[in-house]
Parts: C-alpha cells; structure tokens; sequence
C-alpha cells in the first residue's frame, strides 16, 4: 500500500471494518432467519459485509501470495489465532458426534471467526494512531447506539418490538417474556439483559477515558452522558452477574487510573478527583434504584424452600451438571456449541452451563480450555505494555473490562456470545496496533538517535 493511502484516516479496509462492527452489534438480527436444513441462524447486515470483505481480502492472499503487516506481529497476535484455529477441533468433534447438527455447528464456528476476522483485519489496516482514534469514535458511535435502543425498549416497549419485527427479526417472544417477566429488564439490541450488561461493562471504562481526557468540552461532555446513562440502564438490565462485574471493574480500573497518573507524576490530583466524582455519582444512582437492586440482588437470589430463588437455584443445578459434564468429557470435549447438549443428556437441562470456563472445557476438552486461561493470561499481562497518554488509560479500560468480564463468567456464559467477544477483541485489535506503531517508532527514533551521535562523535 502506498504511503499516501496509509496515512488516511479512513483508508477502505477500515471503513468496510467499522460498518461490519456498528451493523453486528446493532442490527445483529436485521435480516430474517436463515434455515438451513433443520437448522436456523440469526443472521444480519454487519455478517453479510464482512464475509465478502473476508473473501475479498482472502482472494487477494492467494493472488499475491503474501500477507502484509506494516509493523508486523507479536506473540499476542499468534495466540489469538492459535486459540480460534483450536477451536475448529471442536468443531469436528462436535461434527462426529452430532452429525444431524454439522451446519448448526459449522454456521455457530463461522459467526464465532468473525471476530478474529474483525481483528486481524483492524491489525492490518491499521498504520497511524489518528486512526486508532478514528475506531475509538466507532466504538463511541456504536455504544450510544446501544444506550438509544435500550432507551426507546424502557420509554416504549411496543415500538421497540415493531422495531425487530419491520427489519426482519420475527421472534420476539423472549422479548415480550422478560417485558411481562420481572419487573423490567432491559437487552437492548442483543435480546439478553446478560449480554447488554457485559457489553456496558466493557464501554463504562472507555466512556470514563474519553470524558477524563478528551480536551473538547463537548465531547468530554457526550462521554460523561454515556457514562452515567451506561450505569443506569446497567441497573436496568437487573443482571446480578453485570452488577457484579461491573463493581470489580470500577475498582480496577480507579485503581490504574491512579496509579497510572502517580507514576507518569501528572495528572494525579485531576484523577483522583475524578474518581471520587465518579464514585459520588454511581452511589447516588445506585441510591435512586436501592429498592431494585435488593430486590434483584437479595430477595430473588435467597427465597423459596431451598434458601435460593428460582434463576439462583438454576444456576447451582447448571454448575453441578456442569461438572458431572466435565468429569465425562473432560479429555476431548463434547464439542462446539454443544455444551448445553451434553447437559440436556445428563440432567434434561435445558439451559446453557451459566458458567463461560465449564463452558469452554465441556466443548473443548482439556486442550482448548488450557489455551482459553492461557490466552486470557497473555491478555491480563498484556496491561504492562508501555504506552503513551491516552492509549495507556485505554489499556487500563480494557484491562479493567476483562476482569469485569471474566467475574460475570462464573456466572454466565454470555462472554461467548459474538457481540460481546467481537467488541472486547476490536478494541484490543485497536490498542495492540497502537503498542506496535509507537514500538516502531520508538526503534526508529532510537536508530536515528544512534545515528547522530555517531556521526557527531566522527566529527570531533
């Protein structure tokens, strides 16, 4: 690519990247059921484009016989590939034992490969950080559409659901079942309250990030609004495991934040005050919903004859199939996408495992959940990185989503689900292209450093 071309802010592999990833996580039913056989995937616009994009860019591999990477790639990046090339053993497993299911199965692998399209693609494409930037207002774009769809589903149940149904997503029962449900329960555009939890666990830190540091008041204004309005509709979600991930990563990630500051020795009067400001308004917030979130956290978690409400009690009979699930297929796995299968088979369970580890190693076997902890370890790691402001307090946001993400795991598998790894991993793709250009950068300023002071030294 010439030089010209890579110094757009929007070159097309980034532009084609950034409509895939605000249709999937926004429209991510907006086409209608795709049956295939006695199999039905739900489908959208975001799956269309960036399979065409991935044939394009595939066919061009072949022609050229090559794969570029201006900056080249590190370790992380093998392990990411490593982790999603595992997966396909699963997938054959999974084939053999439940051949009736192959193109479930295969269809279920190819929306879970979207993401490492997604970020091999945004690593590609990716040259200067003014376009790291540009992904970040992607991001930004994509959360407020999130927070403006949970908005009109709480304002307006009825238009919300004529919504789904006049862009083709007919199946709204689960929808209309949590309106009439408990209480209220906002899912936003991913159709689980779960989901959108954990999505909002990952945007809260960058919304903190983006109005901390952005140097335009009205954009630091539109990120605090996110921010406080992301908090609200996370209590409205009523999802226990997002309130508590969501508290593991405010803690986290105030933690970095500071610490962060102090070891830069700026900005650490500002950060600490913003913290507490923070902190301030998240309490009165949680204040306004006290009664609802008792009611969520303890009256329907510890209730009934057992001591445990009823979703509590599932959950505990889930993780004891779970491991009744993992003592017999522990080596090879079940196979992809079919953990909720094996626990059908052992307990008639007709839910998943609400559990993302037990998840992975039932499917998986021992092999694809030993480079599942040790691609999440490479990751947690990962946050020593050197980077400059703000890209540094990015990391930190992401890390802090990360634990946020992996304390909802216990208690959930939603982590699986596309939307969320896909905007965990485009984020990732974003800042891990940015250690690169300014490790580059960095040798380059180094060689040149060398360079003079040779040079200077000959003169004398």
């Amino acid at each position: 690519m010439k030089a010209k071309e890579r110094n757009r802010i929007i070159n097309p592999s980034l532009f084609f990247v950034s409509i895939s990833f605000i249709a999937l996580v926004l429209f991510p039913k907006s086409i209608p059921m795709l049956r295939l056989g006695v199999s039905e995937f739900a489908w959208g616009v975001g799956d269309v484009i960036l399979i065409v994009v991935f044939i394009l860019y595939f066919g061009n591999i072949i022609l050229t016989k090559k794969i570029e990477f201006q900056y080249g790639t590190n370790s992380l990046d093998k392990i990411i590939l490593s982790y999603f090339i595992i997966i396909a053993y699963a997938v054959v497993i999974g084939i053999i034992r439940f051949p009736e299911k192959t193109i479930f199965i295969i269809g279920s692998y190819v929306k879970y490969f979207e993401v490492l399209m997604v970020y091999f693609l945004i690593r590609k494409s990716l040259y200067i950080e003014k376009q790291a930037d540009y992904l970040i207002k992607i991001f930004t774009i994509v959360s407020l559409g999130v927070l403006a769809i949970s908005i009109i589903q709480r304002i307006s149940p009825p238009i919300y659901l004529m919504f789904w149904e006049k862009i083709g997503f007919k199946d709204v029962m689960f929808q209309e079942n949590l309106i009439a449900g408990i209480g209220w329960r906002l899912s936003g555009p991913f159709f689980n309250p779960n989901a959108l939890a954990e999505f909002l666990i990952i945007a809260i830190p960058i919304g903190f990030v983006g109005s901390f540091l952005q140097r335009n008041f009205i954009f630091r204004l539109i990120y605090f609004g996110m921010t406080v309005v992301s908090i609200i509709i996370l209590v409205l979600t009523q999802s226990r495991e997002g309130y508590l991930g969501f508290l593991f990563t405010l803690l986290l990630f105030i933690y970095y934040s500071i610490s962060s500051s102090k070891r830069y020795r700026k900005n650490i009067r500002k950060s600490f005050q913003y913290s507490i400001f923070i902190l301030i308004i998240i309490g009165v917030i949680f204040f306004c919903f006290r009664v609802l979130l008792y009611q969520r956290f303890i009256g329907q978690t510890f209730q009934g004859s057992t001591g445990l409400g009823t979703s509590a009690y599932e959950r505990l009979t889930a993780w004891e199939t779970g491991v009744d699930a993992i003592g017999r297929y522990w080596l090879i796995g079940v196979g992809f996408a079919e953990s909720s299968t094996a626990l059908n088979e052992i307990n008639n369970l007709v839910f998943g495992t609400h559990n993302t580890f037990f998840r992975v190693w039932i499917e998986g076997g021992i092999i694809v959940f030993a480079i599942f902890l040790f691609l999440l370890s490479r990751i947690w790691n990962w946050r020593k990185t050197s980077l400059t402001e703000p890209w540094n307090y990015y990391k930190y946001a992401l890390i802090s989503g990360l634990i946020g993400l992996l304390i909802t795991g216990f208690f959930g598998d939603t982590f699986q689900d596309t939307e969320i790894m896909l905007s965990f991993m485009f984020l990732l793709a974003i800042l891990n292209s940015v250690y690169q250009i300014q490790r580059e950068n960095n040798l380059e300023n180094s060689v040149k450093s060398n360079s003079i002071y040779h040079s200077s030294s000959t003169l004398r």
